[in-house]
């Protein structure tokens, strides 16, 4: 059996392992943090949970929409979108996006959670580099720590993480490592419900925050502001609870409420590719990198990476029918 290092268990990783172990290939799955997710991750606090990746994804693809539908515990929610000018309220019902809309009620990492339910995942395992050796395959390291020997590595990290880790044993590590991306500060607060606004999804205009999403559980519910590109930017290295005094600002103004219940700041600075990338993966050999960010950033973007490269290796392994 071929042996198959991914690296990252957010929802592309999760996917070409899936997609793996359908052909009977168990694939080890190396998380550095503690569980699966990626930008999928589901946090708890004090306060309640949130997606505090995205809260939910939406599906333009048909192949996507109809994976998603087959996916455990999955619900499709028709669209209560809105459009908001900040300062003046509601100017449009119904407008943005209104495609077709997944998320999971006990939080969006049960789906990558799901998908690796026959892969070996090692979270807590970080890896540093990768190194080609003779008549032995591709080894993975942890700093100095050997974590073993494979035929194939994928990674999924951002751009820059791929060509750090992957250094010289893929030719594409230079041209990736220069690739843009755009960051984004996020402001989570957690409202009772009869403070929560008459939508759950909203595009803003003329404002530091440009979306808003209220994420619904069985014991809590979360509101989760993404700022502006531009303001993300300008303030990517100030402290978080300057940008959370900021952005809390700007949600009053918007809901026309004192935004008092308890909340925090999260920083993305790998929230989506500055450009769109048409390749779809890289590879080398038996070494690949996937991701959102080979396409245009989005969830089902990682869906569509993933199946790519598994196509790619079934075909080179002789699996793919």
């Amino acid at each position: 059996m071929p042996r198959v290092a991914i690296i990252g268990a957010g929802l592309s990783g999760s996917v070409l392992a899936g997609r793996l172990s359908q052909a009977g290939i168990v694939a080890d799955v190396f998380e550095k943090s503690r569980g699966a997710g990626g930008r999928l991750s589901t946090r708890r606090t004090d306060s309640g949970r949130v997606n505090h990746g995205a809260g939910f994804v939406h599906a333009h693809d048909p192949g996507f929409r109809d994976f998603l539908a087959r996916q455990e515990g999955m619900l499709c929610l028709e669209p209560e979108s809105v459009r908001i000018r900040s300062g003046f309220g509601v100017v449009s019902q119904g407008e943005g996006r209104q495609t077709s809309r997944f998320c999971h009620p006990e939080g969006m990492n049960h789906l990558c959670r799901n998908l690796l339910v026959n892969s070996s995942l090692k979270t807590e395992s970080k890896v540093t580099s990768v190194k080609k050796k003779l008549l032995r395959g591709i080894e993975l390291y942890s700093s100095e720590v050997s974590l073993g020997f494979y035929d194939w590595v994928v990674t999924t990290c951002p751009p820059a993480q791929a060509a750090e880790i992957l250094g010289g044993v893929a030719s594409f590590s230079r041209a990736i490592a220069s690739q843009e991306f755009l960051p984004a500060w996020v402001l989570v607060t957690f409202p009772k419900k009869e403070d929560l606004p008459g939508w759950d999804f909203a595009e803003v205009d003329d404002s530091p925050i440009y979306q808003i999403e209220i994420q619904k559980f069985a014991d809590s519910v979360a509101l989760k502001a993404t700022a502006a590109v531009d303001f993300s930017r300008k303030y990517l290295d100030s402290e978080p609870e300057a940008i959370e005094s900021e952005l809390r600002l700007a949600l009053e103004a918007i809901l026309g409420r004192k935004i008092e219940e308890s909340g925090f700041c999260h920083r993305w600075r790998y929230a989506r590719p500055a450009t769109r990338n048409e390749e779809g993966f890289y590879r080398d050999g038996r070494v690949l990198a996937i991701g959102d960010w080979c396409r245009n950033g989005s969830s089902e973007d990682a869906f569509l990476s993933a199946n790519q490269a598994a196509d790619h290796m079934l075909k080179k392994m002789g699996r793919l029918f």
